[in-house]
């Protein structure tokens, strides 16, 4: 089945609906849409207040709009038939610059995803850089504090091993004999 007679089987909405301006438009409003009644639920509240009235009055109203929407559907589909004739470009231009702009936010996205990973990768090696700073210091200080403390401990040592050589030796003849004659031989 070729384009023209797949669309004479279109209702006039549905041949309206597939115009890439209106799916876009229609796209928006429903992100938009459900963007309000995600944040607000006073406004979800009105709305889904307004969908109900809607479909009530809608469900009252179509047995009489519905004849006469059948009548005229002939005839818009032959304006629709004669806009597509005598105006295909305007579709075209609507597809191409929506494919234009759809491409360029892509672009953009990709740009900032890509200076995002960059900026990612920048502070990743900044953390790194810092982490052997701090394990350099860490370790430099501990080396200090070990050499100090080696230092301090053979210091002490040396000390204690010239006091107790100093009242540990032997003693010499003449203390002994000083000794002797305090004590008493012995």
């Amino acid at each position: 089945m070729t384009d023209q007679q797949q669309t004479i089987h279109q209702s006039p909405v549905e041949r309206v609906v597939s115009y890439q301006p209106v799916q876009t438009a229609t796209g928006v409003a429903v992100n938009l849409y459900s963007k309000a009644t995600e944040t607000n639920r006073y406004v979800k509240r009105v709305l889904e207040t307004g969908e109900g009235l809607l479909k009530q009055g809608s469900a009252v109203i179509w047995p009489y709009v519905q004849p006469g929407l059948q009548r005229l559907e002939p005839t818009v589909n032959a304006q629709l038939d004669y806009l597509g004739e005598k105006a295909p470009q305007v579709q075209e231009f609507a597809a191409q610059k929506y494919n234009k702009t759809s491409a360029r936010a892509g672009e953009t996205v990709g740009a900032m995803q890509a200076q995002a990973g960059a900026a990612a990768e920048a502070v990743q090696a900044r953390a790194a850089d810092a982490k052997k700073a701090a394990a350099d210091c860490y370790n430099t200080t501990a080396q200090t504090v070990a050499e100090r403390a080696t230092e301090l401990y053979d210091n002490t040592t040396k000390a204690i091993e010239a006091n107790v050589d100093y009242y540990l030796l032997p003693a010499s003849a003449e203390d002994e004999k000083e000794l002797s004659l305090v004590f008493g031989p012995g």
